[in-house]
Formats: structure tokens, C-alpha cells, sequence
């Protein structure tokens, strides 16, 4: 996280010297990522230092909830798969 921090950071200070309404160019000329990255980094360099995010996805959209990795229906398709007669 500690490089994602840091890229976040040398783009705000980017950003700060670069004329108002010429950001996004400026990023799709000199960042090889995208802009949503961008956005994402910048993010978490705002970010207190001191919390901890288990990826960068928590930063770039914060109000949706995590990912199960196990969606509700997996286990009734699964039980049709091991037993037919169902």
C-alpha cells in the first residue's frame, strides 16, 4: 500500500501545479495507468495513514459493501450438482 500511497501523493502534488480543466489530460499523457487509478491513488494518499484497507477497492468505492466471494445461490447449485434426483 505504501507505493500506492506515494504514487497518490507525487499526483497530488502533479495536479497542483497543472492549470485548472487540464488534469485529465495531463494524467492520460503522463500516468501509464488510468485515470480511475489516478483517482484511486489520490484517494489514498488523502487517506489517514494509520487506517488499514485490505485493498484498493475499499478506496476507490467506499459505500459499496465488501465482496463475498460465496454468493447465496452457490450452495443450492452446488446440492443440484452432487444430487440429481433433486
Amino acid at each position: 500500500m505504501a507505493h500506492y500511497h506515494n504514487a497518490g501523493v507525487m499526483l497530488l502534488e502533479a495536479k497542483a501545479q497543472v492549470k485548472h480543466g487540464e488534469w485529465i489530460r495531463w494524467v492520460e499523457q503522463n500516468f501509464t495507468m488510468s485515470y480511475t487509478t489516478a483517482v484511486v491513488y489520490m484517494r489514498l494518499a488523502q487517506k489517514d495513514s494509520s487506517l488499514s484497507f485490505s485493498s484498493l477497492r475499499e478506496i476507490a468505492e467506499p459505500d459499496r459493501p465488501p465482496m463475498r466471494r460465496i454468493q447465496p445461490w452457490h450452495e443450492p447449485v452446488k446440492q443440484a450438482i452432487d444430487d440429481p434426483s433433486i
